[in-house]
């Protein structure tokens, strides 16, 4: 019986550290993207002079690979985006930054590789904690 407690103490800690972990660095993966893309931002209107023209530019030149960027004006309309489609709600996690001359800009991710990161994980342990428990259970008898 101790044994099992002990192996599911340690794959819940091992778990909850490998999500904790997995959800800092979604955080700051997102929060330095805005602030990269409020500096292209700055950087571009000193060219550009008019917010649609220095978002379009902003996108082409600096979007990430795999994060949804927004650029909106003060109002919330949106001047430009890496995406095609509308902003989904489900398994998305967002980071909303505002830059200068008005733009708003906003950083999203899907939260589901994360999710089946942590699924694969939890099955990964209970693969190996299983034969562990039954050995250590018939090895005390």
């Amino acid at each position: 019986m101790l044994a099992g407690v002990l192996v599911l103490a340690f794959a819940v800690a091992a778990l909850a550290i490998s999500s904790r972990t997995l959800e800092r660095q979604e955080a700051t993966f997102l929060n330095n993207t805005a602030r990269r893309m409020v500096e292209s931002f700055e950087q571009e209107w000193e060219e550009e002079h008019s917010a649609p023209a220095t978002a379009a530019a902003v996108l082409q030149e600096d979007a990430p690979l795999g994060i949804r960027v927004d650029i909106m004006d003060q109002q919330g309309r949106l001047l430009a985006s890496t995406a095609n489609g509308p902003r989904a709600t489900h398994e998305m996690r967002a980071v909303r930054v505002h830059a200068p001359h008005g733009a708003w800009i906003e950083a999203s991710l899907s939260t589901a590789p994360r999710r089946r990161a942590l699924e694969a994980l939890g099955l990964a342990l209970l693969l190996a904690g299983l034969p562990l428990w039954m050995a250590i259970s018939f090895a005390g008898q």
